[in-house]
């Protein structure tokens, strides 16, 4: 695959548990503008070559040869082993896993943090504009995480969450867990009284998801004394609670790509 641009692109990868987003970076340094989200699909834990065909495609298409890639993984190792081995397929070896995401980290045990959680905190942090800010992740799994200045003032500082489970495998949980609860397919904003059972099953997923993201931000904000926090909400299901969490009042910000900007910031702090 070659390349007739000379300009420095940073290809970003949020590889998920079910999914994953890719974004560029341009520009002489990591700022939210300059970020182009690319594409993103359902890898649904597929190990096979063709699986990544759409990034290939897509760099094809734009004459793009990046000259880094970045790339957040919490999927297998089985699933990362196979998308790592397509970059080097397609002549692109220079790739870093899981950088450092440039966080103070006030947690018992940092190593066993996600990395996109870490990434999602850390851009988040710079959205809000280096002030306290509560984190909303909403796909495969919820996550909430506070980030909060550091105590020199230079950064953030990580203090943690709390991780639940996503619509999908709430819905999951209850079809497989009941022998007459058929599976529900989740969709946004359903009604809480459900007249039927199918109806029932949908709004115990739906409205309890929104509940479960409401009531963990109300309690972390609690928790963590923070006053007034920006709340920045990302993931696939964050249709699902855009709605209930801005008729709180809180500063609510939707940024789509928040792992693949806290990915490239991490470039950026790796290059200064």
């Amino acid at each position: 695959m070659q390349s007739d641009q000379s300009s420095d692109f940073c290809l970003l990868c949020d590889l998920g548990n079910s999914s994953i987003k890719v974004a560029l970076g341009t520009g002489p340094r990591p700022v939210s503008e300059g970020l182009d989200p690319l594409l993103s699909w359902a890898h649904k834990g597929s190990t096979q070559p063709s699986t990544w065909w759409p990034l290939w495609r897509e760099l094809e298409a734009r004459k793009i040869q990046p000259s880094r890639i970045l790339l957040s993984s919490v999927a297998g190792s089985r699933v990362c082993d196979s998308l790592l081995v397509g970059f080097q397929r397609e002549g692109m070896s220079s790739v870093q896993v899981n950088p450092d995401a440039g966080l103070e980290l006030r947690i018992r045990h940092p190593e066993t943090a996600g990395m996109d959680r870490l990434y999602a905190a850390r851009a988040a942090f710079e959205w809000a504009g280096q002030k306290s800010v509560i984190v909303v992740d909403a796909g495969t799994a919820l996550t909430v995480d506070v980030v909060v200045p550091d105590a020199a003032g230079s950064g953030g500082a990580f203090l943690g969450g709390a991780i639940a489970p996503g619509p999908e495998m709430l819905a999951s949980a209850l079809g497989e867990g009941g022998a007459k609860l058929s599976k529900v397919q989740p969709e946004p904003h359903v009604k809480a009284l459900g007249q039927e059972t199918s109806e029932a099953l949908a709004s115990g997923v739906v409205v309890g998801f929104e509940g479960a993201a409401l009531h963990l931000v109300e309690r972390l904000v609690l928790e963590a004394q923070l006053e007034d926090p920006t709340v920045v909400l990302t993931g696939g299901a964050s249709d699902y609670l855009e709605r209930v969490l801005s008729k709180r009042g809180w500063n609510l910000v939707h940024e789509p790509s928040l792992v693949p900007f806290g990915l490239w910031l991490a470039a950026g702090d790796s290059r200064a």
